[in-house]
This record gives C-alpha cells, sequence and structure tokens, in this order.
C-alpha cells in the first residue's frame, strides 16, 4: 500500500466540515441520553411497617406496562439521533473488485496496436483494491435541522415519559387514599354499630319495664340495619380500591397502609405556583413539538438550495497504465431549478404544522396556570371543609352524649337522642371524606405544578 506524503488526505476536509457542523448546531442537541438529575422528594418515608404511598407508587412504578412502553419510545426516539447524524458523517469503504474477460489472440492484439491503454483494455484480468470515500458537504442545512429535531423529540418524550408517571401517581394516590377513606368509614361504622346495638339492648330492658315504647325499639332496629347497609358498601368500596392498589402495586394483599401524607404549607398569593406552569411536562413536550416543526421547516426550505459532495478513492492495487495514480477526488454541486410544485407543497405544510404547534403550545401553558389557579382553590375549599366538619364531628359527638345522658334523667325523648345519634354519625362519614379528598386534591395540585413525586 502506497501513502501519499506532502499532501492533504481526501478524508480530511469531510472531518473538519463535521466538526464545524457539531460547533453549530450545539452539543447538547448530538447528546441522545436523558441527563441524570436528581428529582424532587415530596414524600417521606415513615418509620412504620404498612404500606406507604410512597413505597406503592415505586412498585406501580416496576410493574407499570404503560410506563416501559414510555421508556421504550425514548430509547427509539434517541435511535433517531444516530440515523440523523448518518447524514453529515462520511461512508468509508473498501472495495476489492477483479474483473474477467475474452481477450482477442495473440495475432489479433498485434494488429489492434501495443499501446498502453490498448494493453490495459485488453486484459484478461483487471483486479483492483481501493478504499472508496464519500461526504456531503452542504445539503441546505437539512442535516443540521435533523440533528436538531433529534434533540427536540428525545425533550418532547423526555416530558412525555415524565407526564406519564406523574398520572400514574395521581391514579395510585387516588386507590390509597381510597382504600385508606373505605377503611376509616368501616371503622366509624362498626363503632357507631356497636354503640347502636347497646342502645338497642337498653331499649329492650326498657320496654319490659314499661319504660319505653316498643316503637322507639324498632326505630333503633331500623337504624342498626341501615348502618349494617351502609357497612356493605363500604366493604365493597373497600375490595374495589384494595384490589385496584394491588393491581398497579404488583402485591398479592394489602394488609395495614402507613400514613405518609405531608404537612400541608400553602402561600396566599397562588400567582406564586403559576409560574411553575412552564416546567409542566405536557407544557415541555408542546414547547418541543413546536420546536421540532421548526426544524421541519427547515428541512423543507433545504429542498430550495444547492447540494454539494465531495467523492474520493485511495487505491491499494492497480494495474495497467493507471498504476501509479494512488487517489483521486470528485467535487460534485447540484443546484435546484426546478422540480414542480411537490417542494412547494412541503414547505407549506411544514409551515403550517409549526403554526400549529406555536399555538398549541400557547394554549397548553396558558391552560397549565389556570389548572393550578383551580387546583388551588379546589385545594382550599376542601381544607377549609375538613376544618368546619371536624368541629362539627366534635359537637355532633358531644351532642350526642349529652342526649344519651339527658335520656336517662328522662329529660328527652329517645326520638331526640336518634336523632342526635343519626346526625353525628352523617357528620362523621362527611368528615372522613373532606379529610380523604384534601389529600386527593393535595396531590392533584402538585401534579398540576408539575412536580415529580420522587
Amino acid at each position: 500500500m502506497k501513502i501519499m506524503k506532502g499532501a492533504m488526505m481526501p478524508w480530511t476536509p469531510a472531518l473538519l466540515a463535521l466538526l464545524i457542523i457539531f460547533s453549530a448546531a450545539g452539543a447538547e442537541a448530538f447528546w441522545p441520553f436523558p441527563d441524570k438529575k436528581q428529582e424532587t422528594v415530596l414524600i417521606a418515608e415513615p418509620s412504620g411497617a404498612g404500606l406507604t404511598l410512597r413505597r406503592a407508587f415505586e412498585l406501580a412504578l416496576a410493574n407499570a406496562e404503560v410506563i416501559a412502553i414510555e421508556q421504550e419510545k425514548l430509547k427509539e426516539v434517541e435511535s433517531h439521533f444516530y440515523t440523523a447524524l448518518d447524514e453529515v458523517t462520511p461512508d468509508l469503504n473498501f472495495l476489492l473488485t477483479e474483473a474477467w474477460q475474452d481477450t482477442p489472440s495473440k495475432g489479433e492484439q498485434t494488429a489492434s496496436g501495443s499501446d498502453g491503454f490498448s494493453s490495459n483494455v485488453l486484459r484478461r484480468a483487471k483486479p483492483e483494491a481501493k478504499f472508496t470515500f464519500s461526504q456531503p458537504l452542504f445539503s441546505g442545512f437539512k442535516e443540521i435541522a435533523a440533528i436538531n429535531a433529534s434533540g427536540a423529540d428525545k425533550k418532547r418524550q423526555t416530558a412525555l415519559l415524565r407526564k406519564a408517571k406523574l398520572m400514574l401517581f395521581l391514579e395510585v394516590s387516588r386507590a390509597y387514599y381510597n382504600l385508606q377513606e373505605a377503611r376509616q368509614n368501616l371503622l366509624l361504622l362498626n363503632q357507631m354499630q356497636s354503640t347502636l346495638e347497646k342502645r338497642v339492648k337498653r331499649l329492650e330492658e326498657r320496654v319490659e319495664l314499661g319504660r319505653s315504647r316498643k316503637s322507639e325499639a324498632e326505630i333503633s332496629r331500623a337504624d342498626l340495619r341501615l348502618i349494617e347497609a351502609d357497612a356493605a358498601e363500604e366493604k365493597r368500596l373497600e375490595s374495589v380500591s384494595r384490589q385496584l392498589l394491588e393491581f398497579y402495586t404488583g402485591l398479592d394483599r394489602i394488609e395495614d397502609l402507613d400514613e405518609d401524607f405531608p404537612p400541608l404549607e400553602l402561600k396566599n398569593d397562588p400567582s406564586i405556583y403559576t409560574a411553575k406552569a412552564a416546567d409542566r411536562a405536557d407544557v415541555i413536550a408542546a414547547r418541543e413539538s413546536f420546536n421540532l416543526a421548526k426544524e421541519d421547516v427547515t428541512a423543507a426550505r433545504s429542498n430550495f438550495l444547492p447540494k454539494g459532495s465531495v467523492d474520493g478513492n485511495y487505491y491499494t492495487r492497480r494495474v495497467g497504465f493507471q498504476e501509479g495514480t494512488d487517489w483521486d477526488l470528485l467535487w460534485k454541486l447540484e443546484v435546484p431549478i426546478f422540480n414542480g410544485t411537490g417542494d412547494i407543497g412541503a414547505l407549506k405544510e411544514a409551515e403550517s404544522r409549526r403554526v400549529q404547534a406555536e399555538l398549541e403550545s400557547k394554549r397548553l401553558e396558558r391552560y397549565a396556570r389556570t389548572e393550578i389557579i383551580n387546583g388551588y382553590d379546589t385545594l382550599i375549599a376542601w381544607i377549609s371543609q375538613e376544618k368546619a366538619l371536624r368541629a362539627a364531628r366534635d359537637a355532633a359527638a358531644n351532642n350526642y352524649r349529652i342526649q344519651d345522658e339527658e335520656y336517662g334523667l328522662s329529660l328527652v325523648s329517645n326520638l331526640d337522642v336518634l336523632d342526635a345519634f343519626r346526625r353525628s354519625q352523617e357528620v362523621a362519614l362527611r368528615w372522613s371524606r373532606a379529610s380523604h379528598e384534601v389529600k386527593r386534591k393535595y396531590w392533584e395540585f402538585r401534579a398540576a405544578q408539575g412536580e415529580t413525586v420522587l
């Protein structure tokens, strides 16, 4: 093999052009792998032995097929980087050929001439070995647009993966607090059932002594059956919520839940939270879709610009009169003049998609701010309801206790006591729902701000 001395190798201009393209596009767009950043931790791990919300979500992440699909989509998008980079990298191959042909007889060879060209053409075998090199130099910025588009697509898919995790967390948190609420309601109803059973027994004794009417005992039994009916419904809700949570986590059986709700710390000005709208996963995805559409416009415009490339060969073996020629280069420049109206239509279509993507990005960011405000107002309202219902629960329980004591002194009727009992039961169940609704709305509000949970 012969090596040229004192001359620039044919692939040197291509490498310089590649470095220039990398510098112009920016290094970040070329790196296809997601950054390893520490995510915000919103749930503290308690020391209890029960299942925490954080642990439930960790198990759900490991078992959720939808998250695995989104992760594979991200890998697919990352592969687009290499496809785009292939358009600006040179093609280098080693080609070995040997051709055979029929040659004329000796007399015919003498008659046809003995010059070098003729003797080379009339060779029976023509072996050749060479390195082939091809490098696109300029294609109207189409290659740069493709590389930048792969970077935007990677960021968009990363944001979609993050949003999928947030949606999964909201589903897990709803199932978690639905199960917790159903179990708390069952506990409340069991306590009420026990209390009412004791009251029915006392009424039966009073009926035997002639101090109460039978109708009072029957009314109490009717209330007891209503509580049993409510308990049956709560058992159904407990079973449904538990099975759903077991589906998300992959656990065979969920027994105890360990409360891990963080302390509520809300600022009075909701505009502080709306500033986070720009960092929401769906807003980021829409913004990157807009960047992707802009690169599509650049690629469509490239069809109207000249294209240049260089092809080279470096020979390691040649025969005949070309044996002394070690390399050659071919530079090509293609200037489009008229290729029909297809390129014009493709450009107009790309520009229309860019405008649509820009409008969608603005709409989503505005909607995100509205959703954060609504989530804030909803959470504040449920916090106020929970506080009022907690006070009402305590007051209703105290009222029932007082009515029961006064009934023993014959100061009030049994109907008054039963009415106080029903009110106490109703308010306690309403408070239970409100207290768990606060937890559900809290995580919805945090998710509306685009915050991660692990």
